[in-house]
C-alpha cells in the first residue's frame, strides 16, 4: 500500500524556477493550477506528503518560504532539498533521507516528478512506485520506465486508489 508521496518541486508543482542565483525565497513561485488541490486530496485520503529536491543554495527553510508564498507548505510532512543532504537526486541519499523523515520503507511510497531520469529513474532503483508527470511536449526516455505516466497531477489520486482500494 503506497503510504507516502514524495514530489518533486520544480515543473512537477510549480513552473520552471531556478535557485541560482538567488534562494527560492526571493524568487516568484507560480504553482501549476493541479497542484494543491491534488496535494489535498491525497492529505484526505491520509497520505504522507514530502518534497524531494535538487536545489543549488536553497535549504529546507528557503523551500517552505517558497511553498508558503503559494499556499503549498500546509501539505508537506518534510521538505528535504539536496543543499542540506548533499546529494542530488538521482542519488539515493536524498531519497532516504525524505523516507526516513516520513517512516516509510520505498515500497509504501511513490515518486512524482517530471524528470525521467533523476526522479524515476533514482526513485525505481530503491524500489519506489513512480508517477511522471508530462506536461505537454514528450520527455527524453531515462533509464527506468515508470510505473506510471500522467499529464496532470489531478490523475493522481485515482492511481493511488486504485492501487489501494481500502483507502478508496
Amino acid at each position: 500500500m503506497i503510504r507516502a508521496v514524495l514530489f518533486d518541486f520544480g515543473e512537477t508543482l510549480v513552473e520552471r524556477i531556478s535557485d541560482e542565483a538567488r534562494p527560492l525565497s526571493e524568487l516568484r513561485v507560480t504553482a501549476f493550477a493541479d497542484a494543491a488541490p491534488t496535494l489535498s486530496r491525497l492529505r484526505e485520503g491520509g497520505h504522507l506528503l514530502a518534497i524531494v529536491s535538487n536545489t543549488t543554495q536553497s535549504t529546507e527553510n528557503h523551500m517552505v518560504s517558497a511553498l508558503k508564498s503559494i499556499g503549498l507548505d500546509r501539505f508537506f510532512h518534510a521538505v528535504v532539498t539536496s543543499f542540506d543532504v548533499g546529494h542530488d537526486k538521482p542519488d539515493p541519499a536524498i531519497f532516504h533521507e525524505a523516507l526516513g523523515r516520513l517512516s516509510c520503507s520505498p515500497h509504501e511510497a511513490a515518486m512524482v516528478g517530471d524528470d525521467a531520469v533523476k526522479d524515476i529513474g533514482g526513485a525505481a532503483l530503491l524500489g519506489l512506485t513512480t508517477i511522471l508527470v508530462r506536461r505537454g511536449a514528450a520527455l527524453p526516455a531515462g533509464p527506468a520506465v515508470p510505473t506510471f505516466t500522467v499529464h496532470s497531477l489531478s490523475e493522481i489520486p485515482g492511481l493511488l486508489d486504485s492501487q489501494c482500494p481500502e483507502r478508496g
